[in-house]
């Protein structure tokens, strides 16, 4: 995927979020946009940063609306197959 489809994903999410929390018709047939969405705007705020402690990798990702659940089982795995991320272990 290149770079600009990602930023129209995130453009379309940002507009669709608003929506999405009141219909749940929308909410129904956009449902893998806002994650993929909300995966890049997670994504974006990683940019430039090295090393995070899990806590703020969770409270990121909560500011970009992904519940703790669906962090742990399906986006950081995900994440960590394709190469965006590493998870290490704790000392």
């Amino acid at each position: 995927m290149s770079a600009s489809e990602g930023l129209r994903i995130i453009s379309v999410t940002k507009s669709l979020d608003a929506y999405q929390r009141g219909d749940a018709t929308i909410s129904r047939y956009f449902s893998a946009t806002l994650l993929a969405g909300h995966t890049g705007l997670l994504l974006s705020s990683l940019r430039n940063q090295s090393r995070l402690k899990w806590n703020k990798f969770a409270v990121l990702a909560a500011t970009a609306h992904i519940e703790a659940l669906i962090l742990k089982k399906h986006i950081t795995p995900a994440l960590v197959a394709e190469g965006f991320i590493e998870v290490g272990r704790r000392r």
